[in-house]
């Protein structure tokens, strides 16, 4: 019986090598923390929610996902009814940009007079 990772013939019918599996399960715990980080930054009045994506199970790779563009279809479609909780941040991230917009304009307008 070869099933490609290190057989256990004492314990027919058990897991093959349990050792592998707990490593892969910490592994994802690992990635999971990793994975959570939500950075938000801002570069000429533009604002881009990101969260690192998590892009191969077995390594620590991740991608900067832009959570504006993922989630402005959805709200479109989702107009009338209970937004999701991205479209939630999404909407506070935004009402957050036309602040930052309108006050930069004042003060640019009060530089100005």
């Amino acid at each position: 019986m070869d099933d490609g990772v290190n057989a256990n013939f004492q314990c027919p019918g058990g897991i093959a090598n349990p050792g592998a599996i707990e490593g892969h399960f910490s592994d994802q715990l690992f990635n999971a923390r990793l994975t959570g980080l939500i950075s938000v930054s801002e570069l000429k009045n533009a604002v881009a929610v990101t969260a690192a994506k998590s892009v191969m199970a077995f390594r620590v790779l991740t991608m900067a996902v832009d959570l504006c563009r993922l989630t402005t279809r959805t709200m479109n479609v989702n107009a009338g009814h209970e937004r999701t909780s991205k479209a939630r941040i999404i909407h506070q991230i935004q009402l957050i940009r036309g602040i930052t917009v309108f006050n930069e304009t004042t003060i640019a307008h009060q530089v100005r007079r």
